[in-house]
């Protein structure tokens, strides 16, 4: 595992990598455990875009797992493939500012949970 990126993100990476040949692209200055850029292996058809996890699973964790397209100028792509930028956002922002003491001990209990 992933020691700089949080682990829901990290797990919801992991399925992209089994799933669609996912890969993590290093070359973002400003580390961020809540956000990384991936390029998808081979062609995908549909790739999928917007929010990843259902509601459910996302206010289990206390995020949702977004994916979209990289747009900026150098940032749009990695060796001739489109980057996509996968991060994390609060399900609830003013909820989570409130119990953030009682989320972050949740997140590992879901992340052993949900992915073993």
């Amino acid at each position: 595992m992933n020691n700089k990126i949080h682990p829901v993100l990290y797990k919801h990476y992991l399925i992209l990598h089994q799933k669609l040949g996912a890969q993590i692209v290093h070359r973002r200055k400003q580390n961020s455990p809540m956000s990384i850029e991936i390029v998808f292996g081979a062609y995908v058809p549909l790739i999928p875009t917007g929010r990843l996890n259902s509601l459910r699973e996302a206010e289990a964790c206390g995020f949702w797992v977004i994916c979209r397209q990289q747009t900026k100028g150098k940032h749009a792509f990695y060796k001739g493939r489109q980057v996509y930028q996968l991060f994390l956002s609060p399900v609830h922002p003013k909820k989570l500012r409130a119990i953030k003491p009682v989320i972050i001990p949740l997140v590992n209990t879901y992340s052993e949970a949900m992915y073993g």
